[in-house]
């Protein structure tokens, strides 16, 4: 059997690791691309108010130096021959605008266009009046005198340019001194902080997958007998509020249902049984010290979960009760409950891995939006902070792991159907 397994095991691998590199690229340039500047909050917290503004715009530059920013994003770039291909190294987001928009309509680079942006520079950190309408004055001139040499042809004859330096380069490969690269695990450090990705990650992942975990095995351990009951007793009134429930919980949005408990039972003014925030008290030393701060968290993730295999298991448990095995099994006396659970439900569990290889991703995915409710410091908080100060090595670094973790959620299922359903290793050959 392990034999069988190797081919498709092989197949998937071929497929998926290619998959997760093209992923990671994907991932990189789009959030290198998001608006606004990375290093804002940093080089704010930089800047030193004994320095004048120059020297305070060159230890931007330095900054930007030192994490590669002021480099090229990849190994190649196609543009136009008048194209400039080093505004990246400006530190100031406003002047690098102002560049990109004189090379636009100059359609060039030269002499004309940087004592454009020396103008722009100067004048950005003057403090002088007097000198400040010199630099005006002198930036309207240059400006002219670029637009009246202009020549924008050249911006349609495109050009390859390579760079054996770049930020996807030391992205992978790391800058040779203290960052090692993402291929030999070092994810970097964070822009906000300095401290390093992995370890920040990994501090918050033990949260987020305790309540992911908890919640889809509770999930799982109460829909399948519930999913049973409503089909062996269609007709009762708790299966009948046990449907009504289901579909009312399936068109709740989660972070409905989390404000929701927290309003219902962790509020001073009605019910405050659970605590509203955090995962334990501040002196815990037992874990079952944080099982109350646990209890509506583990709700609110899971009870989508609830829903979906319920559903999953009440389809497939029905249609099975109407195969012609069932009724060989009732006519030699065998109880339907027997049939149900011992015959029927068996033929569930390939679809349940299925569901249960979309629910590891989903759950954290969901882990933004409830984390942020209930204050918990997961892995789906440090994505929401990331995402909100542009700190993009956390947010490669986290859907990477995301994407690794659903690619081997699935692989996993994938091989395990295929113990159970012979049929399905057939068709992978």
């Amino acid at each position: 059997m392990l034999r069988q397994l190797i081919r498709p095991l092989l197949k998937r691998l071929l497929i998926g690791i290619p998959s997760l590199v093209l992923l990671v690229v994907i991932i990189f340039f789009a959030t290198t691309h998001l608006p606004g500047d990375a290093l804002t909050q940093k080089l704010n917290a930089a800047e030193n108010s004994s320095l004048d503004p120059i020297q305070n715009f060159r230890l931007r530059q330095i900054i930007r130096q030192q994490e590669g920013l002021d480099l090229p994003l990849f190994y190649f770039s196609i543009h136009g021959l008048g194209d400039c291909d080093t505004l990246q190294r400006i530190a100031d987001e406003s002047i690098r605008e102002k560049a990109n928009k004189i090379n636009v309509i100059s359609g060039h680079w030269t002499a004309l266009e940087q004592a454009y942006v020396n103008c722009l520079i100067a004048e950005a950190f003057e403090t002088k009046d007097s000198t400040r309408q010199q630099l005006t004055i002198k930036e309207a001139a240059c400006y002219s005198a670029c637009v009246a040499a202009k020549q924008p042809w050249k911006r349609y004859i495109p050009i390859i340019q390579f760079y054996a330096d770049n930020q996807f380069h030391r992205f992978l490969f790391g800058n040779g001194k203290e960052n090692k690269g993402y291929l030999r695990g070092d994810m970097g450090r964070s822009l906000r902080s300095g401290a390093k990705v992995s370890t920040r990650i990994f501090s918050s992942l033990k949260i987020t997958l305790v309540l992911s975990l908890l919640s889809i095995l509770l999930a799982y351990l109460f829909s399948i007998p519930l999913a049973v009951h409503t089909v062996l007793f269609p007709t009762s009134k708790r299966s009948k509020f046990l449907r009504l429930l289901q579909f009312v919980l399936a068109a709740l949005p989660s972070f409905f249902v989390a404000a929701l408990l927290l309003f219902l039972f962790a509020n001073p003014d009605s019910f405050a049984l659970f605590p509203s925030s955090g995962i334990a008290p501040a002196n815990a030393q037992h874990f079952w010290q944080s099982i109350p701060y646990l209890i509506l968290p583990i709700i609110a993730y899971g009870y989508t979960h609830l829903v979906f295999v319920t559903r999953t298991v009440q389809v497939k448990v029905k249609e099975a009760l109407q195969m012609p095995f069932a009724s060989f099994l009732r006519m030699n006396g065998v109880s339907e409950k027997q049939i149900a659970y011992r015959y029927a439900l068996p033929l569930s569990f390939v679809p349940l891995l299925q569901l249960l290889a979309h629910a590891v991703p989903a759950s954290i995915a969901g882990a933004v939006i409830i984390e942020s409710i209930f204050s918990i410091p997961g892995m789906g908080t440090l994505l929401f902070e990331a995402i909100a100060t542009h700190d993009y090595p956390i947010i490669i670094g986290i859907f990477t792991l995301v994407a690794f973790f659903t690619w081997l959620a699935y692989l996993i299922s994938d091989l395990l159907a295929m113990i159970l359903d012979r049929r399905l290793l057939e068709v992978s050959r």
